[in-house]
């Protein structure tokens, strides 16, 4: 992310001010109009689904939906806490694809040092 100096000269911000910037912004949304019934919400699974980055139907539906979160701070909480959800699952996933390429390299490199071995 940019920001600019006195100067007027583009800057990167830190990780420390993209973290900063990141809570501003979730606060904001989250402490909204509150709806504690939530009868115009959209249900759960969809929200979960956009979370996970799944298509959620036709462009109006999503429109539709993510037009209702700009107002809705549960709805805006409910879709941060699916968010952090699936970057829990992409980390195990990737660490599984991780291990596995590991296993599959020694397999391999077994394999080769033997048939070297092997070989007159």
């Amino acid at each position: 992310m940019l920001r600019f100096t006195a100067a007027g000269k583009r800057q990167s911000l830190t990780k420390e001010e993209e973290r900063r910037l990141g809570d501003g912004l979730r606060k904001a949304l989250i402490t909204g109009k509150p709806d504690p019934s939530r009868e115009s919400c959209p249900n759960r699974e969809i929200l979960r689904d956009l979370a996970f980055h799944k298509q959620i139907g036709n462009p109006e539906a999503f429109e539709r939906i993510t037009a209702h979160m700009a107002d809705c701070p549960a709805c805006v909480r409910d879709a941060l806490a699916y968010a952090e959800e699936y970057k829990e699952n992409r980390k195990r996933r990737r660490a599984a694809h991780l291990r596995i390429a590991l296993v599959i390299a020694v397999v391999l490199s077994a394999a080769l040092w033997a048939v070297w071995r092997l070989l007159p």
